[in-house]
């Protein structure tokens, strides 16, 4: 009858429909690797820091990958907060996507994992009680959704490096320790703004050990061989150094403070403080 005649033929149109699937899933369940979302971990410019080339950049990071329009217009993310490894060769377990309606990815990534958490706005992480002694890097990168390249992300500092030198004028002295106090040590960073913002919780940074320095010399003298990573902000009248010294044959310990006020540390940036200590 037509009607037998008519489900044979949707039958048929059904099994049409399922040979493709069913071939896919014969090759495997693992989509091709060459085609997962990969990263290259490439730098514009590091003005200062731990993290200079591919030899010293961190054993993960953390990604996030935003869908959108061409025009930048959001629709989702693809995947949040995702760890990728060195040890990976950065990849990933998400395919690239199809190229219909011209999709973009846009990848925010930042080094190491978990060094900044999510914040409560969307887009933005926050770093809390920053210890000073990581180098937080970060990278940006738009890509049309169906690219099927590794992804270049050139890495940048997120915070901003201070390094403490002896003034070559100042008289022959050791320094036993370097206080940096009243420095901010918590704020939010936002992707859009590229910049901090809610800052909140002075610490005090310190540096202890022993530098010898001697005026004859005619050169700075190093005291910090890394610098400490500071969160970029603007220095208040509480941020002051404390320098401890001792002089030539004596034991006795000496105090100098000196005001940082007004001082600006701008991201990416690396501030060598020159401590000119006189008599």
């Amino acid at each position: 009858s037509k009607k037998v005649e008519r489900i044979k033929r949707y039958l048929g149109w059904s099994l049409v429909a399922l040979l493709p699937l069913l071939g896919s899933c014969a090759r495997g369940d693992r989509p091709d690797e060459r085609q997962m979302i990969t990263f290259e971990t490439n730098w514009l410019e590091m003005r200062s820091g731990v993290v200079e080339d591919q030899d010293n950049f961190h054993d993960d990071m953390q990604v996030t990958a935003f869908l959108q329009t061409q025009a930048g217009n959001p629709l989702g993310t693809l995947f949040q907060d995702l760890r990728a490894t060195k040890a990976s060769g950065w990849r990933t377990s998400y395919p690239w996507l199809g190229s219909e309606a011209g999709r973009q990815l846009s990848f925010f990534a930042f080094a190491p994992y978990g060094a900044l958490t999510p914040a409560w706005n969307q887009g933005s992480y926050t770093l809390t009680d920053n210890s000073g002694e990581v180098d937080i890097v970060a990278a940006q990168k738009v890509v049309p959704a169906h690219y099927g390249k590794p992804v270049p992300l050139h890495f940048q500092h997120l915070l901003s490096g201070v390094s403490f030198v002896v003034h070559e004028e100042t008289p022959d002295m050791t320094i036993t320790s370097v206080e940096l106090r009243g420095i901010l040590s918590t704020a939010t960073y936002s992707i859009k703004q590229q910049q901090w913002a809610h800052y909140s919780d002075p610490r005090t940074y310190t540096w202890t050990g022993e530098v010898e320095h001697t005026a004859s010399t005619s050169v700075d003298t190093p005291i910090t061989i890394t610098p400490f990573f500071l969160i970029p902000q603007t220095l208040s009248d509480e941020t002051k150094i404390i320098v401890k010294l001792k002089r030539p044959g004596s034991n006795d310990t000496e105090l100098k403070e000196l005001p940082l006020t007004n001082q600006h540390l701008e991201i990416g940036e690396h501030y060598v403080l020159r401590l000119q200590l006189t008599e």
